[in-house]
């Protein structure tokens, strides 16, 4: 998956239906789902205006207040390139993201502008494994295996 060099102007990482800036695999609002085997290919993205993007990232999983991602399982995507995030778990006050897997997702040829793994407020009770590098957010929350 190459999302290319132009990029949609939505703020922070992610909006209702997790519509991002310059994303491989975006999820909003979903259950129960398996993503597997996917190579993403991130390079540096405009926008329309010919500015940076606020968040580029790979693989999104987002839920709204209504309506949360819960229950999906992540497992041996590839996240190459470079932008803000490998992968990002949430990011507004409103979204619910529970009980999902991200398991050994490759993050090793990806370059984070922020960092490699970005969990919002929501992201709650998650387990994440792999070798993630720099984690911001909400990492107390959930269970995380660097391997």
């Amino acid at each position: 998956i190459h999302p290319g060099v132009f990029a949609n102007t939505v703020p922070g990482c992610a909006a209702t239906n997790a519509m991002g800036a310059a994303i491989g695999i975006s999820l909003g609002s979903v259950t129960d789902s398996l993503v597997r085997d996917n190579v993403v290919e991130l390079v540096p993205a405009l926008t329309g205006s010919g500015a940076a993007p606020a968040c580029t990232a790979g693989l999104i999983v987002s839920g709204v207040v209504t309506t949360g991602a819960d229950g999906n399982i992540f497992f041996d995507n590839r996240i190459r390139g470079t932008g803000s995030y490998a992968i990002v778990v949430g990011t507004g006050p409103l979204s619910t993201e529970t009980d999902n897997l991200l398991a050994l997702n490759g993050t090793q040829n990806f370059v984070p502008t922020s960092a490699t793994l970005l969990l919002g407020p929501g992201a709650t009770d998650n387990v994440l494994i792999g070798d993630f590098g720099l984690i911001e957010g909400n990492s107390a929350a959930n269970t995380i295996l660097n391997r």
